[in-house]
C-alpha cells in the first residue's frame, strides 16, 4: 500500500488499517443491496407469473 511505503511507524498502519476497513464495509453494503435487488426482482418476477426469469432475460 501507498500508506506503508513511507516507513512503518504505527500511525501508518493505522491509517492503512482503518482505510481498509472502510473499504471492506463499503464493500459489503454494495453487496447487500445488490443481494436485496436480485431478491426483490425474483420475488417481483414470481408474482407476476414469469417464472424464475430474471430481468433482461427472455425465454425461448
Amino acid at each position: 500500500m501507498i500508506v506503508l511505503s513511507g516507513g512503518f511507524t504505527a500511525a501508518r498502519w493505522a491509517f492503512a488499517i482503518f482505510c481498509s476497513a472502510i473499504a471492506v464495509v463499503i464493500e459489503l453494503v454494495f453487496v447487500r443491496k445488490l443481494v436485496r435487488r436480485i431478491a426483490g426482482r425474483r420475488a417481483l418476477s414470481k408474482n407476476r407469473g414469469d417464472g424464475d426469469d430474471v430481468a433482461g432475460t427472455e425465454r425461448p
